[in-house]
């Protein structure tokens, strides 16, 4: 009678199991193939949409064609050698009112490479902008910037688009695209790994030093900018090491325009673009007027 009395106990504990999982595996599988459905509605609108496209839209694969094959062969050619002050000085040749870079150089790679591992002789603060950011001089006194690493590539932000700290990583990727896209308007920049004990702060201006302090026998740097301040500084890991980008620093004077896509960074305030529906074609406007009125003084 025991015996047949477990036997019940454990034949009910298996009966409501399989029908605890089954009606779990149903409800996950109906959603998913809910969700499967509105992901491939969405894409087929998409490739829809991309069927009526003009031809000038037309994406050709980037390593296709001969600027960006020449660039990529550039970048691992190193033909500079001796003197670093004859990188820098070709570096600063490059520089005219339609380029910042000559992407068909052969001293491309050398320049990436100086950039990366030339001697750091100074280092200072660089008060321009709202971040943190040191203002390098390498060997052969050319000025480079560094912007350091805040977090890892997988980091998610929450909030705006603005919100959070600069990636080092985008003015990377911004030289490379460039290249690709054939728009040679961003200074060349590189990653680089430092020590703010060995390499900066035997190096660093007055104003540096008065910025940074001790954290557990790793150096510290909190920096002189709008958003710096003491209790936000960046330091260098264990091993004294910190990454970050260096950027080359135009030896030019350069006009500044102010771009018409710019935000008000205000959480209540949209910019004039993000409400008006005819705002391209005032740009435009603008644009066309600005060409002919230099023509004329010409």
């Amino acid at each position: 009678m025991l015996r047949k009395r477990k036997l019940l106990i454990i034949s009910i504990v298996l009966i409501v199991t399989f029908m605890v999982t089954t009606n779990y595996l149903l409800t996950r599988l109906t959603t998913a193939s809910e969700g499967d459905t509105e992901i491939k509605s969405i894409h087929e609108k998409i490739y829809k949409e991309l069927e009526n496209l003009s031809n000038k839209y037309e994406i050709r694969k980037p390593f296709e064609d001969e600027i960006t094959d020449t660039f990529i062969k550039n970048i691992n050619t190193f033909t500079v050698e001796g003197n670093i002050k004859n990188v820098w000085q070709i570096a600063n040749s490059w520089v005219s009112k339609t380029m910042l870079v000559d992407f068909m150089s052969l001293h491309v790679g050398s320049l990436l490479l100086a950039l990366k591992k030339s001697k750091i002789i100074k280092a200072d603060l660089d008060g321009r902008g709202t971040q943190l950011k040191l203002l390098l001089t390498l060997e052969g006194h050319q000025d480079v910037i560094f912007k350091p690493k805040w977090y890892e590539k997988e980091t998610i932000i929450e909030g705006p688009v603005y919100a959070g700290k600069d990636r080092y990583g985008s003015e990377i990727v911004g030289f490379y695209l460039s290249a690709i896209l054939n728009m040679p308007l961003t200074p060349c920049s590189v990653e680089r790994n430092i020590s703010l004990t060995y390499e900066i702060m035997p190096v660093a201006t007055k104003r540096l030093i008065n910025t940074s302090f001790i954290i557990g026998n790793r150096t510290c740097i909190y920096g002189k900018c709008f958003y710096c301040k003491k209790e936000d500084p960046i330091c260098e890991d264990k091993n004294f090491s910190l990454y970050g980008a260096v950027i080359f620093n135009i030896n030019a004077s350069l006009k500044s325009y102010r771009s018409p896509w710019q935000r008000t960074y205000k959480k209540n305030k949209k910019a004039v673009w993000e409400e008006s529906d005819t705002y391209c074609k005032l740009v435009l406007q603008v644009l066309q007027v600005s060409i002919i009125t230099t023509s004329l003084s010409k």
